[in-house]
């Protein structure tokens, strides 16, 4: 199942939350971690991907978005 969530423009507040890991199935190492944590600055604003799978969007143009992954 793909991770979805949106946000829309003059929303308040203009973040999204969620897990991207929770709904996956790891490899033969648990403990290596499918992703690079860290904050990604984007056409339409940023994610901040924590370590555990957590992420937070933040918008920050006025066009709608959606993120699909």
């Amino acid at each position: 199942v793909n991770d979805s969530a949106s946000v829309t423009e003059d929303a308040t507040p203009n973040t999204v939350t969620g897990a991207i890991l929770s709904n996956d199935i790891l490899g033969v190492n648990p403990n290596t971690a499918p992703f690079v944590a860290g904050t990604y600055a984007g056409q339409y604003g940023s994610l901040d991907l924590n370590s555990d799978g957590t992420y937070t969007y933040t918008h920050s143009r006025v066009e709608d978005f959606n993120f699909e992954g």
